[in-house]
């Protein structure tokens, strides 16, 4: 379960911090069409839970209003030695973010889906070492370039989508099977 990223103007200073990494070869990179905040990730999930999954997002989309996410920073995970995977953080919106992560885990719950073992941590990720034990030369490339990186733009956060994530030797490929509209209203606005 995602938020979306496609807000052309985040897209666009996340491909110049990519064209500046560029030198990094051995990054796989994630498609901008692909670009989302993953607030629950399912292992396997057969269709019958999948419609309890949909149910818990749709009831958590119904009572949560719509926000503005900054997209702020570059990092990379794990934080020393090869890097595995880069990543771009949040700012602004974050803990609401956060706070929509703890509605949907509340509704998976009564819907009998266990509690996730770690607490979300949310951040993009950008792109991953294409062997799996990691990168030195990302890892350096990241360290010279992440410093210089402020706000890379602000991403609407108006929905819930629940993806069906195809991992092979490729990059994965994410396709949405639902989309749940944040339809509540703002406290205190209309």
């Amino acid at each position: 379960m995602a938020v979306p990223v496609a807000d052309a103007g985040v897209n666009e200073a996340l491909g110049k911090a990519r064209a500046a990494l560029s030198l990094a070869r051995d990054l796989r990179w994630v498609r901008d069409e692909q670009l989302h905040l993953t607030l629950r990730f399912f292992v396997d999930l057969p269709s019958a839970q999948a419609d309890l999954a949909a149910a818990a997002a749709a009831a958590t989309a119904a009572s949560a209003p719509r926000f503005d996410l900054e997209v702020r920073g570059l990092g990379r995970f794990p934080s020393h030695g090869p890097l595995r995977v880069v990543w771009a953080g949040l700012g602004g919106g974050r803990a609401e973010l956060v706070a929509l992560g703890a509605a949907l885990q509340r509704e998976l719950s009564a819907r009998g889906f266990p509690e996730e073992e770690r607490p979300l941590s949310p951040h993009l990720t950008l792109a991953r070492a294409r062997d799996p034990r990691g990168s030195r030369d990302a890892a350096r490339a990241v360290a010279a370039f992440a410093p210089s990186v402020g706000a890379l733009g602000v991403q609407a956060v108006d929905a819930l989508v629940l993806y069906r994530s195809d991992l092979g030797a490729g990059p994965p490929v994410h396709t949405p099977l639902g989309r749940f509209p944040l339809t509540a209203a703002l406290r205190g606005g209309p």
